[in-house]
């Protein structure tokens, strides 16, 4: 265990595992424990020899732990919680490092309002380092684009942007943004939790449907153009017959021809 702790020391810089942090902060603990023992005179398994070892690589035998040590020990948790989820925005329902995290945006505030903070330059540094983000805000405007730019891609490989509910993050993600829009319905204009107008023309740009019969007319013209594909790449070309057997390819691309020049009189027509 001792070699542990001195491995513990070299990555992060302490001796001051967390309790809760498995065997290595339970027999840290313990050392602690067994040291005051010795210290009040009673039977203890603590020697001389453990008690220099252990000082030797900065061990602290007071639980009595210092507001740096202290911060340093909960952003070595922050760093883990990233490496593992990809971002540091915990919340504060997490326990004790989602309280931590909201306090390092609140005395963040302070600081950039010029008032007493226990925020300082080098923990502004270190933070960012790992890409934490002041604004919850700008992480979830973030987040949004980032899925957005999913959607364009899945977009260009699949022709639409009807990705199924089961299919992952993508698949709940666009669930939400229909969801969102359909209560926006309800809402007045101006209030803070509608979906702003400016996402609902960036989905829009890129095909985006809202209703399940707009999405049901969507899938079939979908399914029809990918026959027509096949067609093309058989023949050469997109002219074709009514005959049976290639009757309803034939009718669909005589519609699509019928709707594109309503389109150039300025007339109503679905191709748009």
């Amino acid at each position: 265990m001792f070699d542990e702790l001195k491995s513990y020391k070299a990555k992060h810089g302490h001796c001051n595992v967390l309790r809760s942090a498995g065997k290595l902060g339970t027999w840290v603990n313990n050392q602690r424990a067994k040291y005051r023992l010795l210290q009040e005179g009673k039977q203890s398994s603590m020697t001389d020899e453990r008690i220099q070892k252990l000082e030797s690589i900065g061990f602290q035998w007071s639980l009595r732990v210092s507001n740096e040590d202290l911060w340093e020990s909960m952003f070595d948790e922050l760093k883990s919680y990233k490496a593992k989820h990809g971002h540091c925005n915990v919340p504060r329902s997490a326990g004790k490092l989602g309280t931590w995290v909201s306090n390092q945006r609140k005395q963040y505030r302070l600081l950039q309002e010029g008032k007493q903070s226990s925020m300082t330059g080098e923990r502004v540094k270190k933070l960012e380092s790992i890409g934490f983000q002041w604004s919850l805000r700008d992480w979830m405007k973030e987040l949004w684009e980032n899925m957005f730019d999913e959607l364009k891609s899945y977009k260009v490989k699949h022709g639409h942007c009807n990705v199924p509910q089961k299919a992952g993050k993508l698949g709940a993600w666009v669930n939400t943004q229909r969801r969102h829009y359909f209560r926006n319905l309800s809402l007045k204009e101006g209030m803070s939790c509608r979906m702003p107008d400016e996402r609902i023309q960036k989905l829009e740009s890129i095909g985006f449907v809202w209703s399940g019969r707009q999405i049901n007319d969507q899938l079939i013209w979908n399914a029809v153009f990918e026959e027509l594909q096949s067609f093309r790449a058989k023949h050469g070309h997109c002219n074709v017959p009514k005959r049976a057997g290639k009757k309803l390819l034939g009718t669909w691309v005589d519609v699509q021809r019928r709707q594109y020049r309503m389109l150039q009189k300025g007339k109503r027509s679905f191709i748009c």
